[in-house]
C-alpha cells in the first residue's frame, strides 16, 4: 500500500510503499477516503506527543473516513497499536460502532 511514512523525526513524512497491515479477527481492510490532520497527528509524526514511544518507521493518523468491502462508508478511530490512517488502506472493526460508525451519504445542498 502507499502511505505517508515517517522514517526520521527530523524529516517530514514521505509518500511511499509500506507493508499492508494484516487485519486480526473481526477487522477488515478499509479503502481510505480521508484522514484527519490534527495537532495530535502532527505531534505524533514529529515524535513530541506524550504517547510517542520513538519507534520508527510510523504512519501518522488517528482517524479517518473509508469504504468497507461491502461498500458502506464509515468514520473510524484507529486502534492505539495500529499503523496510522494516512495511507490508502487501513483496517477497522466494523462490529464496534463506538470506533467505526457508518456515515450517512448526503447530497450537497443546492446553492440558494
Amino acid at each position: 500500500m502507499r502511505a505517508a511514512v515517517v522514517r526520521s523525526f527530523e524529516n517530514p513524512p514521505r509518500y511511499e510503499e509500506f507493508t499492508t497491515p494484516r487485519p486480526t479477527e473481526g477487522q477488515v481492510l478499509v479503502d481510505m477516503l480521508a484522514a484527519g490532520l490534527h495537532p495530535r497527528v502532527r505531534s505524533g509524526a514529529n515524535g513530541t506527543h506524550y504517547t510517542s514511544d520513538g519507534r520508527l518507521p510510523l504512519i501518522p493518523g488517528v482517524d479517518g473516513v473509508g469504504r468497507l468491502p461491502d461498500g458502506r462508508r464509515v468514520y473510524f478511530v484507529a486502534d492505539y497499536d495500529a499503523p496510522g490512517t494516512m495511507a490508502d488502506r487501513h483496517f477497522s472493526t466494523p462490529a464496534d460502532p463506538s470506533r467505526c460508525p457508518t456515515t450517512p451519504i448526503r447530497s450537497p445542498s443546492p446553492p440558494r
